[in-house]
């Protein structure tokens, strides 16, 4: 049986299951929910993927190189609830208690963690599905081992969604993004550079 590895981002999961509940006005009760629906979030992705190997990987808190290169990075986006963001530990302290790998190192994002823990799988004959909604993934599915899962739409990415989607490979997003820009991470491009026109997607697996 081939070895597969799951890395849920975290973070991504947890604040998207967070934001759903925002009619929730008692934000302890608020958080106490997103605890309870993540567990449930990650058994179901767990039985569904039948995975060899599972991480749960989180952000530090730390500012990283990224800032360092370029310290406009993510200024501007919105802050996590003081709530959520002092209950993290306890996310982690929940999903360990639950049989869950949590991974975390002071001064790199998930992103890096998520791709580092992909490619030395893929390294190893072990395919790998990041569970995100972050696009920044999708410069890695140029490794037929490794896929993407949006737990929210029910869809999976591969290989070949990526010129389906932005009309460039894999190893092109770094510099297709760095020309056209990229808003979510206040990357601002180049003045007159934009994409030419929207590119259908299409959903490659479903499980």
């Amino acid at each position: 049986m081939d070895k597969k590895l799951l890395i849920i981002d975290g973070m991504n999961l947890i604040r998207r299951l967070y934001a759903a509940l925002d009619a929730e006005p008692d934000l302890s009760r608020r958080v106490e929910r997103t605890q309870s629906i993540a567990i449930d979030a990650l058994a179901k992705l767990t039985t569904q993927f039948k995975p060899s190997y599972v991480v749960v990987v989180f952000d530090s808190n730390a500012k990283t190189w990224r800032h360092e290169v370029y310290p406009e990075y993510k200024l501007g986006r919105v802050p996590m609830d003081d709530q959520l963001l002092e209950s993290l530990s306890e996310f982690a302290k929940m999903f360990r208690f639950n049989g869950l790998h949590c991974l975390r190192l002071d001064g790199w994002e998930a992103d890096d963690l998520i791709a580092t823990l992909a490619v030395k799988a893929s390294q190893n004959h072990i395919k790998s599905y990041i569970v995100s909604t972050d696009k920044g993934f999708t410069q890695l599915l140029g490794d037929e081992l490794i896929y993407q899962y949006d737990y929210f739409a029910k869809l999976g990415y591969d290989k070949a969604w990526v010129p389906e989607k932005y009309g460039v490979e894999p190893d092109q997003l770094v510099d297709y993004w760095a020309l056209v820009g990229d808003t979510t991470n206040r990357i601002p491009g180049v003045k007159g550079i934009g994409q030419k026109q929207p590119w259908a997607s299409s959903k490659i697996f479903r499980q």
